[in-house]
């Protein structure tokens, strides 16, 4: 299992038997619900971006990051 982990916010991958790879988001309960939903958008721009093997990892990252984002406010 690989994990990243921030402050106040953890991902993983874990691969079960069947090869399946499931993704877990875990965001300390303290923040208010508006530190929650930037997080949950930082945590799962780092699960998209699990598997890129390339050298732009950040710019990758920064594209997933914006599109969560776009997704859960709107235009920015």
């Amino acid at each position: 299992m690989q994990k990243k982990q921030d402050a106040v916010g953890m991902c993983s991958v874990r691969v079960d038997k069947g090869q399946k790879q499931h993704g877990r988001i875990m965001i300390d309960p303290r923040e208010s619900l508006e530190e929650e939903k930037e997080i949950l958008i930082h945590e799962y721009a780092h699960l998209m971006t699990y598997e890129y093997p390339g050298n732009s990892q950040n710019e990758v990252w920064g594209v997933a990051y914006s599109e969560c984002y776009s997704v859960v406010f709107g235009d920015h």
